[in-house]
């Protein structure tokens, strides 16, 4: 041998590139909805949008809101960013409930869905993005559930049903505010 031992060139570039290959995976991973925040505050809060004021909505969702489980569905409840009166989610990836939406876009579509009725409430039912999207259209006040498509298939039995008796229970039957 020939003075200190010396590393082949093909070790050193393999141990320069390993590194920047990792971390070039990794935030490409991120880029496409890896290590996804569930849309999540800084806080830890899911990050939700305050619903329209309706006239006697915070009263009356307060109600239903102070009904339901804090564990539904095998997830357990979640702080909101806003308007915890009307909006609660739950788990991860969240299922978010806000009380007092307006009309969905899917309703005005030339051939709106058929309601399904369950238990006595009348839901419609659309698809926004990574979203399946349940709004009541039989109580006096909509109420929008926003499960994501990673629970599709059990959204039905699992997070809809069970609704039935707090809805009826706590907001009035009838036409649809707007």
């Amino acid at each position: 041998m020939d003075g200190p031992a010396r590393r082949s060139p093909v070790l050193l570039a393999t141990l320069a590139a390993v590194p920047v290959a990792l971390a070039v995976g990794l935030f490409a991973f991120w880029l496409l909805g890896g290590f996804d925040r569930d849309n999540l505050a800084d806080d830890g809060r899911v990050i939700t949008a305050a619903p329209p004021e309706l006239p006697g909505a915070d009263v009356s969702c307060a109600k239903l809101l102070n009904a339901l489980p804090r564990v539904f569905g095998g997830q357990t409840a979640r702080p909101v960013t806003e308007a915890p009166h009307r909006v609660v989610a739950w788990g991860r990836p969240p299922i978010v409930l806000t009380c007092g939406v307006n009309r969905p876009k899917v309703l005005d579509r030339p051939t709106p869905p058929d309601e399904l009725v369950i238990e006595g409430v009348a839901w419609v039912y659309s698809t926004e993005g990574d979203f399946d999207v349940w709004t009541t259209n039989n109580q006096a006040l909509r109420v929008e559930v926003r499960i994501p498509t990673k629970y599709r298939g059990e959204a039905a039995a699992r997070f809809i049903n069970p609704l039935a008796v707090p809805l009826k229970a706590h907001l009035p039957a009838g036409k649809p505010t707007p």
